[in-house]
């Protein structure tokens, strides 16, 4: 255990929907991890860099090969990391997303009680849920994992905002809701 580095580690994991169907050309896990520590301890908190990787299985090899970068300029921090993901489509029968929930970092308490609080600015990555292609859509750069028709540009992946610091997602097929469930302010969990 080392107090130094944040709540999470590997926090996220999802698979693809089309995974060993055969064909061989979906075979991708999708994994959101705590890459690096950029620096240590600031008057306004921890800070620490997340990425999103998508990797192809090899069944030759049962390993995970091919690492390709969804998002590398994703905030952490040693509290309110979250992480977490799902792949889920907006509308029912529709294309499938990779959903990504970033935390708020803690702002506001604790070590971080300093830190700005970002989940209402739709420019920051802070407390938001992110939106992504499941593979690579062409565009240039970072933008080819970003879904053209996000809500605030086709080159944010900034999906829903105001996020405290989500738990865990849920799909109900039937319904067509995606759920997340997300710490309340100090108490009262949503």
């Amino acid at each position: 255990f080392n107090s130094n580095w944040p709540q999470g580690g590997l926090a996220g994991l999802a698979i693809h929907p089309q995974f060993l169907d055969g064909t061989g050309t979906h075979d991708f896990v999708y994994i959101s991890y705590v890459h690096r520590n950029l620096g240590g301890t600031s008057p306004t908190g921890q800070f620490f860099r997340n990425k999103l990787v998508r990797f192809t299985y090899n069944s030759g090899t049962n390993r995970l090969e091919s690492p390709a970068i969804v998002a590398d300029a994703l905030p952490g921090s040693n509290d309110h990391n979250s992480q977490r993901i799902i792949i889920a489509p907006v509308t029912s029968g529709g294309t499938n997303y990779l959903f990504y929930a970033s935390g708020d970092m803690g702002a506001g308490q604790f070590g971080n009680r300093d830190r700005p609080n970002n989940a209402q600015d739709p420019t920051s990555y802070e407390g938001k849920i992110l939106r992504f292609n499941l593979e690579s859509d062409g565009d240039a750069g970072a933008a080819a994992w970003i879904p053209n028709d996000n809500p605030y540009s086709a080159t944010s992946p900034v999906y829903a905002i105001g996020i405290r610091n989500n738990q865990g997602f849920a799909y109900n097929p039937t319904t067509n809701v995606l759920y997340g469930a997300s710490h309340g302010p100090y108490s009262d969990d949503e």
